[in-house]
């Protein structure tokens, strides 16, 4: 279980542990990807440690307790990667996934609070990338969540919230980015959550499409 994830010393070639991490994560090998990219510093070296915590995390049952230790180092390593790029959109929007994760095991004030973090780091991404499908289908997420776990009015009262805004973020991140496996997956996943007569038809529509085209991927 990653726990916790300490900053080591750069290593002194980064380029081939980090291909490998890669290749790695593509295989669905998490704990390989961390065990590659723990001792680098550069940001690609963070995000892509994030991204295999994140993703490592949301492939769990959500009650899980480890589920909150890798958001909780998925967080500390993606804003150490803001910090280092801030121009970068990655770190923004592990942090804000982080946040999310970590919001659900939370007292209701301290919950609220860190759903605003993550909004704040979404929009600061679109901000920076208002084109980009993974800003997109993140912004879209959020919306998406928030409305299928809090009644729509109140979702909408709170936070701003829109069902129709999430639908069509996601909308615009598959006319980018195409029939992508971590995408299917999370419009899947964000669209079992909802109430309406057509969101467990698409979410179904979507795990099979994932299993269709990607029967080979890790979410698959």
């Amino acid at each position: 279980m990653w726990a916790s994830v300490t900053v080591m010393p750069a290593f002194a070639d980064e380029a081939g542990p980090l291909v490998r991490a890669e290749q790695a994560y593509e295989g669905g090998r998490y704990a390989q990807v961390a065990a590659l990219t723990q001792g680098g510093v550069k940001p690609a070296a963070l995000v892509l440690n994030a991204r295999a915590l994140l993703t490592k995390a949301m492939l769990m049952d959500t009650d899980l307790p480890e589920v909150g230790a890798l958001a909780s180092a998925a967080l500390e390593i993606a804003d150490h990667a803001r910090q280092a790029a801030p121009d970068r959109v990655e770190p923004y929007l592990q942090g804000a996934i982080a946040r999310g994760l970590l919001a659900d095991r939370l007292p209701l004030q301290p919950a609220i609070r860190k759903v605003w973090e993550a909004r704040s780091l979404i929009d600061t991404a679109l901000h920076l990338a208002p084109n980009d499908p993974r800003a997109l289908s993140t912004d879209g997420g959020w919306h998406l969540t928030l409305t299928g776990r809090l009644e729509t009015i109140a979702a909408n009262l709170v936070f701003s919230a829109s069902r129709a805004h999430g639908l069509a973020a996601f909308q615009r991140a598959f006319a980018i980015l195409g029939d992508d496996p971590n995408l299917l997956y999370r419009f899947a996943k964000v669209r079992m959550l909802q109430g309406d007569a057509q969101a467990l038809p698409e979410a179904r529509a979507a795990l099979r499409k994932l299993r269709c085209l990607h029967p080979l991927d890790a979410l698959g």
